[in-house]
């Protein structure tokens, strides 16, 4: 009974732990499971109803991040994210947001009070036909159009 206690204390301990490193990095585990399919073929939006490709936005020399996010999702974990990448931005890396949404509209209204900028929409068919990954928002650093690395901002 007593190994049993201290079984279970371990765990809980382990568990409480990884709940603090996420909870005070500011940011979940990489995801190594993220990735895109043609990503040639991936088309956004500006809020003006230009269309772009994905891979004309990724900068062919450095790093870039993405946030990628829905109106509908955790507006603390969304509005983190969007706060790291004005620090990047601040350190002259390229970055930029998609929102995974239908209506340029509904983002354009969505984003008043927001003051991060540039902000792409992706339409949710796109985005389920090009993009694999856990869960959004996620924030997505690329390297010469490859995925080096994804964060989960957590408030």
């Amino acid at each position: 009974m007593k190994r049993l206690y201290k079984v279970v204390a371990a765990f809980l301990a382990g568990a409480l732990v990884t709940v603090l490193v996420v909870r005070l990095g500011g940011h979940a585990a990489s995801d190594p499971g993220m990735a895109f399919q043609n990503a040639r073929e991936m088309i956004l939006s500006d809020l003006d109803g230009n269309r772009l490709c994905f891979l004309d936005l990724v900068s062919s020399g450095g790093e870039t991040c993405c946030l990628f996010f829905r109106l509908n999702q955790c507006y603390s974990c969304i509005f983190r994210g969007m706060e790291d990448l004005k620090l990047l931005q601040q350190q002259e890396k390229n970055c930029f947001a998609v929102a995974v949404h239908d209506s340029i509209e509904d983002v354009r209204g969505w984003l008043t009070h927001e003051s991060f900028h540039p902000v792409y929409v992706m339409s949710r068919a796109a985005f389920l036909r090009h993009v694999t990954c856990r869960s959004l928002p996620v924030i997505v650093r690329l390297e010469k159009s490859r995925v080096i690395h994804c964060e989960y901002p957590v408030p």
